[in-house]
């Protein structure tokens, strides 16, 4: 039976609310566990969280001396959704590691891959109700082998869409993934997470991590919790984990946690009252012990990032999607306002665009591909730019994609 010490709550910096830690019971098992791993105990009712992964800054094989495993041998489902793909981790597209047991693109998500790395990574599958992907990316990935699945269930999100197809591919194949990692969860448009994370709470018998280039989310369910990132924060090293815990949707009656900068003991958590955010990992394992559900986010872009840039996202973030709509974009130029090209930066109308070029890619037949604009300044084409492309045609953005762009 654990005793309780109760002290006194305090104000600390970074506006976390403290209380002292009320010791957790010690675990009797070992902590030093596969990579991105979530195992259950249900006699003891606890989670084991393993994100050593998501920690990686640019080396895999690194990554994996450290964890002690090949990340191949993890049963994942990799999502990419329709938002920005993170550069800096290991389970992405681009990445030479791990290789995702399925891979579902949201049918916004298929440009971006497309767009990202269309050589290297092919979907499994794209679905969604398909008023986002382009005619000839759908072209170019069904040639490859891509099961294209439409979906114009209005009840669903294109996040939703993927997971049910994940769930038929479990039974068509007999066979369970133990993590669904959705690249691009979060970052982009804030409607669109909160709709990502509502899917954490909707399928909460479910391991769903959403991933950015600066966060990773997921949901700590009712119950007992080891969150390890097999990462030593040794005082002479300098690195810091930031985290926070957030109550969203509902009040959190309980929650105590051990190993955090700022601890809490029995304490309640909801939105108007305490919450925890930018607390910090005060060794490389968290216990945490809830009694309603609670948001974990971790904040993993590298330290060196950080102090590259003081703004989350910056215009280098986008370059390779700003680039992806520099072609088949005919209808999206024509509904704009203004038009540049980063190869002159000169800027212009889209009615004084006068010559439009098809550019299919390799094994889409140019019929199907859709329209390319050519530059009537420069007659270069694929380097045009239209505002409903959602960045602002401006100046430096031309410099900065012209830059950017071998």
């Amino acid at each position: 039976m654990r005793r309780a010490r109760l002290w006194y709550a305090w104000r600390g910096r970074h506006g976390v609310r403290m209380m002292h830690s009320t010791p957790l019971a010690k675990m009797p098992y070992s902590l030093d566990k596969e990579p991105i791993t979530i195992s259950a105990t249900p006699a003891e009712d606890v989670t084991i969280w393993n994100c050593a992964d998501f920690f990686a800054t640019s080396s895999t094989q690194a990554m994996e001396e450290v964890a002690g495993r090949k990340m191949e041998d993890v049963p994942l489902a990799l999502i990419i959704a329709n938002s920005a793909i993170p550069k800096t981790q290991p389970l992405l597209p681009h990445s030479s590691g791990p290789k995702a047991g399925v891979k579902v693109c949201a049918d916004g998500g298929g440009n971006r891959v497309f767009a990202f790395d269309k050589r290297r990574f092919v979907p499994d599958v794209i679905t969604g109700d398909m008023d986002s992907l382009r005619p000839s990316v759908m072209e170019y990935y069904r040639s490859k082998g891509t099961a294209i699945v439409q979906s114009r269930d209005q009840d669903t999100t294109d996040l939703e869409k993927c997971v049910l197809q994940i769930k038929d591919i479990e039974h068509k194949k007999g066979q369970t993934f133990t993590n669904l990692c959705v690249v691009g969860g979060l970052g982009g448009n804030f409607s669109h997470e909160l709709a990502n994370v509502n899917i954490l709470f909707k399928y909460r018998q479910r391991r769903i991590f959403l991933l950015s280039d600066l966060n990773l989310t997921f949901l700590l369910v009712p119950g007992r919790h080891i969150i390890h990132t097999n990462i030593a924060l040794r005082p002479q090293d300098k690195r810091r984990i930031f985290c926070s815990l957030v109550p969203l949707g509902t009040q959190c009656r309980s929650i105590t946690t051990k190993g955090l900068r700022w601890d809490l003991a029995l304490a309640s958590m909801e939105f108007g009252g305490l919450v925890s955010t930018s607390n910090e990992m005060a060794a490389e394992t968290a216990e945490v012990e809830v009694s309603d559900p609670v948001l974990w986010t971790f904040d993993i872009r590298p330290e060196e990032e950080e102090r590259r840039t003081q703004r989350l996202l910056t215009l280098d973030d986008h370059i390779d999607d700003i680039r992806a709509h520099a072609v088949d974009h005919k209808d999206e130029v024509m509904r704009s306002d203004v038009c540049g090209c980063y190869n002159c930066l000169a800027t212009f109308r889209p009615s004084e665009i006068k010559t439009w070029t098809r550019l299919p890619p390799v094994g889409v037949e140019a019929a199907v591909a859709a329209e390319t604009a050519v530059c009537p300044a420069c007659q270069r084409d694929s380097v045009v730019l239209g505002s409903a492309s959602g960045f602002a045609v401006t100046r430096d953005l031309l410099h900065r994609v012209k830059a950017n762009t071998s």
